[in-house]
């Protein structure tokens, strides 16, 4: 959520002629958040898609809490107790990457680098670590941007070139939340839903939005989870090497 109001600001600052200009030609997101809410609420339709979630329960739930299950009434029980179940139905499955298996919170890696032989004598540790935390919760920033649709829309309004991809197995940023946001954008579409492909393999599909001299890019990168090139490097690589020539995916 940070890249885009990092754009503005850099935009904003060239307008007024802050020194040292930077000169912005575009830039890249990958599975990118836009608002929480809605991308909470296409998790469950994209996990009923790929039938971790029964069609009967899913479309009960749409009904009883009118398709928004982030900020439904507490006092629809109907409704919580569909979300509830729909939590439990998918918590086992790894969100990342739904064929991945999944890595849960208390994993092996932790235990071990928290055993007490290897905090004093591991070398990368020399007794300076009393605890390993896989992450690190005290980042000197607060998370105070919770919607980054108006950084995108101004954005729109530059000479920019950006690509935003999505893993198409990603359930913590489904790719439908990023590209309903997008149309949001109301920018012209020119190439929609376009295969591409890699050594003659579809790898991804091409949505071209265009509004001179701006133009978007939103791919889907086939197999890939929340953070693409992790699980699809050679196919991510040849979508960077396209982007930046410029060549089209």
């Amino acid at each position: 959520m940070v890249v885009p109001a990092v754009v503005q600001d850099i935009l904003q600052g060239n307008e007024i002629e802050l020194t040292p200009t930077l000169n912005v030609k575009g830039y890249i997101l990958g599975n990118p958040i836009s608002e929480y809410d809605k991308c909470e609420s296409l998790r469950y339709k994209l996990a009923n898609d790929m039938s971790f979630l029964p069609n009967e329960l899913y479309k009960a739930a749409e009904i009883s809490c009118n398709n928004d299950f982030k900020n439904f009434d507490v006092n629809n029980t109907k409704c919580s107790s569909y979300v509830q179940t729909m939590k439990q139905d998918i918590r086992l499955v790894g969100e990342a990457h739904v064929l991945e298996h999944n890595c849960f919170k208390s994993s092996r890696k932790k235990m071990y680098l928290n055993k007490k032989s290897v905090l004093v004598n591991a070398e990368f540790c020399r007794g300076s670590i009393r605890h390993w935390n896989l992450c690190n919760p005290r980042l000197a920033y607060e998370n105070d941007i919770e919607n980054t649709f108006d950084y995108h829309l101004n954005n729109s309004r530059h000479s920019l070139q950006v690509l935003i991809y999505n893993g198409d197995q990603d359930l913590v940023v489904p790719y439908m939340s990023t590209l309903e946001w997008i149309k949001q954008l109301k920018i012209p579409v020119n190439d929609d839903w376009r295969p591409w492909f890699v050594d003659g393999q579809v790898v991804g599909y091409v949505t071209e939005f265009t509004s001179l001299p701006y133009r978007l890019i939103h791919t889907t990168i086939k197999g890939g989870g929340h953070t693409a090139a992790e699980y699809k490097p050679r196919e991510c690589l040849a979508m960077l090497d396209r982007w930046l020539s410029p060549s089209p995916l």
